[in-house]
């Protein structure tokens, strides 16, 4: 499972202190076995309209294979990278690489696979 801290840069303009005094927090509650606390006050999805920054942190393999849901997808890698190409020649570069940073990646190796079908769904409306 992984835990993903989405902060976008509006954010650390605004509240960058704020957020680095919380991960310290979190991490010295960590440290104590205590970190459970931590999450307590923290409201989240506020700031959903910009495209974030993504820090990635993995949980042990332990608890990873008691929590984590598979993510399928209707599409492989090499079908997504050959729509890819016969759209960005169709339509331009620009608009698929714009809904590829939609989904939070730069180019086509970044998109995480749960997104592949919401992805593909897009590209194909973008023809």
């Amino acid at each position: 499972m992984e835990l993903v801290l989405r902060i976008t840069k509006n954010d650390m303009e605004i509240h960058g202190d704020e957020i680095i005094q919380k991960i310290k927090e979190l991490y010295e509650l960590k440290q104590e076995g205590c970190h459970d606390k931590f999450f307590q006050n923290i409201p989240m999805n506020e700031h959903k309209k910009e495209q974030p920054q993504t820090l990635t942190t993995s949980i042990p393999e332990k608890e990873q294979s008691q929590t984590a849901m598979p993510q399928t997808s209707q599409y492989q890698a090499e079908e997504i990278r050959s729509e890819i190409a016969k759209t960005a020649k169709t339509i331009g570069k620009t608009k698929v690489k714009a809904l590829l940073q939609k989904y939070g990646a730069d180019n086509f190796p970044q998109l995480q696979q749960e997104y592949y079908n919401a992805f593909m769904k897009e590209l194909k409306e973008l023809e």
